[in-house]
């Protein structure tokens, strides 16, 4: 399972209260795994009636953990949104650090993601057109050196 689906897991079992104190591990553990299994079925698609049978248990429960997922990734969006005018201070100092080097990835990553400019498109030897002209009989073609094989 991803570490995202890890952590919904643990914070949803918090929340329920799982993790205080006295609570057997086998039990937390089980019900960790079962919320983490859960979650990856939610993102699946897979029906909550269905995910509620696969699981042995209600279809509420199933809502209340997509519910709390849903919340919780709500959070942590707020979360980065309150950090991105940070993160765009950083990227611009990166981009002059970088472009005192004369390293201008940066400055291109920031014009491509905003779509600024368009990427180039590949101009490498294997990424063009190439024709074969066979000579020769069918099953029986003539060979003929390739230039690139000469050096």
């Amino acid at each position: 399972m991803s570490s995202e689906l890890t952590a919904q897991a643990e914070q949803l079992l918090a929340d329920a209260g799982l993790d205080a104190p006295g609570t057997q591990l086998p039990a937390v553990q089980q019900s960790a795994d079962r919320t983490i299994a859960i979650l990856a079925d939610i993102e699946n698609g897979d029906s909550y009636t269905a995910i509620a049978r696969k699981h042995g248990v209600a279809p509420s429960t199933v809502s209340r953990i997509a519910a709390k997922a849903e919340s919780f990734s709500a959070a942590a969006r707020n979360y980065l949104r309150a950090r991105e005018f940070r993160a765009i201070d950083a990227w611009t100092a990166a981009l002059d650090s970088a472009a005192k080097r004369g390293d201008h990835r940066p400055a291109k990553d920031l014009l491509l993601h905003t779509g600024l400019i368009e990427p180039l498109a590949d101009t490498s030897a294997s990424a063009r057109t190439q024709i074969a002209i066979v000579i020769g009989e069918p099953g029986k073609p003539v060979r003929v050196s390739d230039s690139t094989d000469e050096g």
